[in-house]
């Protein structure tokens, strides 16, 4: 979905934004709101959620669709955006912001940054999409923001079974979904012991951690989180500092997964939203918070 202001030529930045599983774009939503009803700076926000399935299984063919579908978007929506501008004589180009939470949307973060690098690598046999992808990433990498929400989340053996059955009301389905949890977990495992690969956990955890999407970002996440492993998070941040990326971070000590902006609205809004939108198009702010 793409969700703008009425006047969408006034557009000053363009959010990428990935829901969690489980979430439904009534919940995905009041964080749009953030970014399209700000008071001061004007947003375009392109979002989306993916399937349980493909979550679950980490299907590369769907996962890199919802990549694509996004970056297509985002490019049609800055395009448009900059012709009406330059027609006017304005060469300002339009940052883009990646905000995503829990694994759910940082698996989609995944493939997003390896598709990049197919991108810039040569790789891809789509040259379009090599394009778009690297269109986007440039806007991204350099004067853009990436804010992190509950993740990335330690894939722990029994994390999946658990966030399935925190986030499935329905008894019979959520027996299904974790059967399939454990069944594509074994399979995983085995694979990568016979072909003498990474496991998925440290294969997943790597890819997070050599991501070069964003130099700058922001984690937003609490030490009494059941599913994002606090203390993995706080390491893994140290090293995304050594690595040379610009580090901010928001830490709660009471918020649940993904509920920090409904325990901490005023927070969220002004420590995070306001201070990233204001880093990406305000020349000469301030270097990122740390708290």
């Amino acid at each position: 979905n793409i969700l703008t202001r009425e006047n969408a030529i006034d557009t000053q930045a363009v959010v990428i934004m990935y829901g969690w599983f489980g979430a439904s774009s009534k919940h995905l939503k009041k964080y749009v709101d953030l970014y399209v009803n700000h008071p001061r700076y004007k947003c375009a926000v392109v979002y989306g959620i993916s399937r349980k399935a493909a979550t679950i299984t980490r299907s590369d063919k769907k996962l890199n669709a919802q990549v694509m579908d996004a970056v297509r978007k985002a490019v049609g929506t800055i395009q448009t955006i900059e012709s009406a501008r330059n027609a006017n004589g304005n060469t300002t180009e339009v940052p883009i912001v990646l905000h995503y939470f829990s694994n759910g949307g940082a698996f989609v973060a995944e493939k997003f940054s390896l598709l990049v690098k197919n991108a810039i690598s040569g790789n891809m046999k789509n040259s379009q999409d090599a394009e778009d992808l690297k269109f986007v990433h440039k806007r991204l990498a350099v004067g853009g923001y990436e804010i992190i929400d509950s993740a990335p989340a330690y894939l722990h053996d029994d994390l999946a079974r658990r966030v399935v059955g925190q986030s499935i009301p329905n008894p019979l389905l959520k027996t299904m979904l974790q059967g399939l949890v454990c069944i594509t977990i074994a399979m995983l495992k085995t694979s990568s012991c016979i072909c003498g690969k990474r496991g998925t956990e440290e294969q997943f955890w790597n890819n997070m951690l050599e991501s070069t999407l964003c130099q700058r970002q922001a984690f937003v996440y609490s030490s009494c989180d059941k599913f994002t492993d606090p203390e993995k998070l706080d390491e893994f941040i140290v090293a995304r500092k050594k690595r040379g990326v610009e580090v901010m971070t928001l830490k709660f000590e009471d918020s649940e997964h993904v509920m920090h902006l409904y325990r901490h609205p005023k927070e969220y809004k002004e420590k995070l939203v306001d201070h990233v939108l204001k880093t990406v198009l305000v020349k000469g702010s301030e270097t990122p918070l740390v708290q």
